[in-house]
């Protein structure tokens, strides 16, 4: 639907290079919606309750510190007593301040200090406010299993824009401007994009055969997946047992981690050891889904809000499992979303080999606030499958092993090496079953 024409009295204004009165005033009050809107969020779902007027008497030192670092006296803020007045006084205040400074940066930096104000009261380091600026640039691809291509899906069928160097489309002799007519005998005329993908996708030594139109003629190739371009995992092969170091859970980790055992099991491994020493952690989606690929079924994690309700996190079925031993290995630097799959691995039977974790056993959301920025906030704690508190505490290994400076991940790795020789008779039973 196309937009409404604009008001002459509107056009007038910004060819003047002003604005109504009204709009002026609604951007000068957007750090004061900022402020109300955080309190809300925190008060409401914060994981430990809080007290209204310890959080409105931090948002006043947040907003006299600004005030003070502008040049300006700070402005006489009392606060009477019950909550919703208090709210309206400070919200009231923040505005005022706006109103002074003038410009609708300020007013909404005048909102955001007195946010900062009130989180520091709350004690808890993971609830923070992230300015606009602050935000992190998208992360490139994650790596994957498949043929490396890329494709314009915003035509049907889609379109050959990229063909990766070394990659096995590279090698059967893909072009760019190739159409793609057929993943495996299945037309690609009204496929969905991503089916696209998820076809073309799949995992390390599969096969998948595509029909493309060049010019006036078809060429039918077959391609074997492999892995590419690996961002968050590394691996090796020793002997019959994987070695995965996984860096972070941020976005692909899943699948890469996927490609990465699902390649290791092709080369005839039957253990794994996933090292998550130094890994901080991330997007909880992505642990779930790394946990799925060592847990048929199950619990991995559950997490418990300040109300007491709980929600179980399980594994999820999906196209690969890995059935062999698990070693992980961790340090004091394991955290958050990797103890959360220690914890669960180390439930599950399979062994957690290292130090203590660093105890961060709590859950954030993202709240987005008016003006830009957001609110992380704390909003629950998670339990292993066992019922056991990680916030605090950490993960107790199974084996106490610490690696010396300078040998982590080398055949002079302490930690790795307690990992392989609690695999090695694990491994030997494996292969009499098997056989």
């Amino acid at each position: 639907m196309p937009r409404a024409p604009l008001t002459v009295a509107l056009v007038l204004a910004l060819l003047l290079g002003v604005m109504p009165q009204q709009g002026v005033a609604q951007t000068l009050a957007t750090g004061a919606e900022a402020f109300e809107a955080a309190y809300l969020f925190i008060i409401q779902e914060h994981l430990r309750p809080v007290v209204s007027r310890e959080l409105f008497q931090g948002a006043i030192t947040g907003l006299t510190t600004y005030l003070r670092g502008r040049g300006l006296p700070p402005q006489t803020i009392v606060l009477r007593g019950p909550e919703t007045q208090d709210l309206v006084t400070v919200r009231d205040a923040i505005a005022a301040a706006g109103r002074r400074l003038g410009s609708a940066a300020s007013a909404r930096d005048a909102g955001y200090a007195a946010i900062d104000g009130m989180v520091r009261t709350l004690g808890d380091p993971y609830t923070r406010l992230v300015l606009p600026t602050q935000g992190r640039s998208a992360p490139p691809p994650a790596g994957y299993s498949g043929v490396g291509v890329v494709l314009d899906l915003t035509v049907t069928p889609p379109i050959v824009s990229q063909v990766l160097d070394g990659s096995p489309a590279h090698r059967a002799g893909l072009r760019t401007g190739d159409i793609v007519m057929e993943i495996d005998g299945r037309s690609t005329v009204a496929m969905p994009p991503q089916e696209v993908v998820t076809r073309l996708r799949g995992l390390p030594g599969t096969t998948v055969v595509v029909r493309l139109r060049r010019g006036p003629a078809d060429v039918v190739v077959s391609l074997v997946r492999e892995i590419i371009g690996l961002q968050q995992t590394s691996f090796r092969r020793l002997g019959g047992v994987g070695y995965v170091r996984l860096a972070e859970f941020d976005d692909g980790a899943a699948e890469e981690v996927t490609a990465v055992v699902a390649e290791l099991h092709r080369q005839g491994v039957r253990g794994i050891i996933l090292d998550l020493r130094g890994n901080p952690g991330g997007y909880l989606d992505e642990t779930v889904a790394v946990a799925s690929i060592f847990l048929p079924r199950g619990l991995v994690a559950t997490l418990v809000t300040r109300t007491g309700e709980r929600t179980r996190l399980t594994a999820t079925p999906g196209s690969f499992k890995f059935s062999g031993p698990v070693a992980v290995l961790v340090d004091r630097q394991t955290a958050s979303a990797a103890e959360m799959l220690a914890g669960a691995l180390q439930d599950a039977g399979h062994a957690v080999v290292g130090v203590r974790t660093f105890g961060k056993g709590t859950a954030q959301v993202i709240r987005r606030l008016p003006g830009g920025a957001v609110l992380q906030l704390t909003v629950a704690q998670y339990l292993t499958p066992n019922g056991t508190t990680v916030d605090g505490r950490g993960i107790q290994p199974l084996i106490e092993a610490e690696a010396e400076e300078g040998t982590v991940g080398t055949d002079d790795d302490r930690v790795l090496l307690a990992a392989y020789q609690w695999l090695e008779p694990r491994l030997g039973s494996l292969i009499r079953r098997a056989a």
